[in-house]
């Protein structure tokens, strides 16, 4: 379990927990190592105008 301990502004904290792992990660969507890198360098040159930072010079 992870837990989160949040403090309220009474001063009262509040611990949440919540699994480590999602018990629906069956259900997301799974990307191999090269996909999830190509998005990420698309994202990152989205920021930058163009359409993949490995575009940079």
């Amino acid at each position: 379990m992870n837990m989160q301990a949040q403090v309220n502004y009474d001063g009262g904290v509040h611990v949440h927990e919540e699994p480590l792992v999602n018990p629906n990660w069956q259900n997301q969507s799974h990307y191999s190592h090269e996909e999830f890198w190509d998005m990420a360098y698309a994202d990152m040159g989205k920021r930058y105008g163009m359409s993949d930072i490995r575009e940079a010079e």
